[in-house]
């Protein structure tokens, strides 16, 4: 599940590539360091957003863990358990954009003749992923801004019943 998540956030689809105009036409030199350099900022805001969502989780953690029944102590230990890979992933993708912001390479040959037959069907396929991994997330922030607005209903009720 992790590796998939990367493979998602990450990607190798999105930037074009500049091509030398000296070389054959199979044959073109590509910036990938610059290119990786601009790809971090995925990993680094997908490593953010786990850090935020493993604070909520552990928010969570807290607020069930004064409740002494059974069915709230198996959810703070499942709990438990979620918040500590959470955080290993944000970390993951922290180091994966730390090591991507630090390519440093000069622009290299490509023998575009030499390429997997299966780069773009591969390719395609991980576009197909990202467009269903952001459309996963925009649902999942939905259903969170109506979390979020459904804990501001009840506070608001919790005020006027103290007035």
């Amino acid at each position: 599940m992790r590796h998939f998540a990367f493979v998602a956030v990450v990607g190798l689809v999105g930037l074009p590539l500049p091509a030398s105009a000296e070389a054959p036409a199979a044959i073109k030199t590509e910036d990938c360091a610059t290119y990786f350099k601009a790809k971090a900022q995925l990993p680094r805001a997908f490593s953010e957003l786990q850090k935020e969502v493993a604070n909520n989780i552990e928010m969570h953690i807290k607020w069930q863990s004064g409740a002494k029944d059974k069915a709230s102590r198996a959810e703070v230990a499942f709990l438990k358990k979620v918040l500590k890979e959470n955080r290993a992933l944000s970390a993951a993708a922290a180091r994966l954009a730390k090591l991507m912001a630090s390519a440093s390479f000069a622009p290299s040959p490509h023998d575009m003749s030499k390429m997997d037959p299966n780069a773009g069907k591969e390719m395609a396929k991980q576009a197909t992923l990202q467009h269903q991994f952001a459309g996963l997330l925009n649902k999942d922030a939905a259903q969170t801004e109506k979390m979020l607005a459904a804990m501001k209903g009840q506070g608001a009720a919790k005020m006027a019943r103290r007035k």
